[in-house]
């Protein structure tokens, strides 16, 4: 168990590209490429394939986070109304 705990440590720590200190924005490897992202206000910026991640800087992250949409809310599912007989 401890071996599988370490793994995924080592895997969140490889996850993380650059980080700005100082700031709560970070550039991470994605599932889909490599992304800005703000810890704080939770949005997330794409950075294109062609781009160079580490070649990115602060201000450009913050521009790019500023103009993200907003991050989707999360509804709750709600229940079905019981049959009345």
């Amino acid at each position: 168990a401890i071996e599988v705990v370490k793994a995924h440590l080592a895997a969140q720590a490889d996850k993380i590209i650059r980080g700005f200190p100082g700031t709560s924005i970070k550039i991470l490897k994605g599932r889909w490429g490599p992304y800005i992202t703000d810890t704080q206000t939770k949005k997330n910026a794409k950075i294109a394939k062609h781009e160079d991640p580490m070649a990115l800087t602060l201000e450009e992250c913050q521009k790019r986070l500023a103009e993200a949409p907003e991050p989707k809310k999360r509804t709750r599912r709600g229940t079905t109304r019981r049959k009345k007989n």
